[in-house]
């Protein structure tokens, strides 16, 4: 699953070894800086995806792949709204047509 937003934790025992190789930054200069500045993604990581492992919560895919797409940075999380998920969107669209 992916999950748009400000990073994931890569290091959290709940994802180890379920972080895809595709995850991917928008953000920084090396697309694979994923860290979550903010905590909201890895928050929101683990309601989706946290491991069944009698430890804590599970999430709703627990065993699935997590591709974390790093779209929101420090401080934008606050003032999101319409604007942010603007954003989000253009970044995806530049992507898209980014020559390979």
């Amino acid at each position: 699953i992916a999950i748009i937003d400000s990073g994931i934790d890569a290091n959290h025992p709940e994802f180890l070894g379920r972080i895809s190789p595709l995850s991917y930054s928008f953000l920084n200069i090396d697309p694979h800086a994923i860290f979550d500045d903010e905590d909201h993604g890895t928050h929101v990581t683990g309601i989706l995806g946290a491991a069944r492992n009698g430890i804590g919560n599970m999430g709703v895919a627990y065993a699935a792949e997590l591709m974390a797409l790093k779209a929101i940075g420090s401080g934008l999380l606050t003032n999101c709204g319409h604007f942010g998920h603007r954003r989000i969107m253009r970044l995806f669209m530049l992507q898209a047509e980014a020559p390979k």
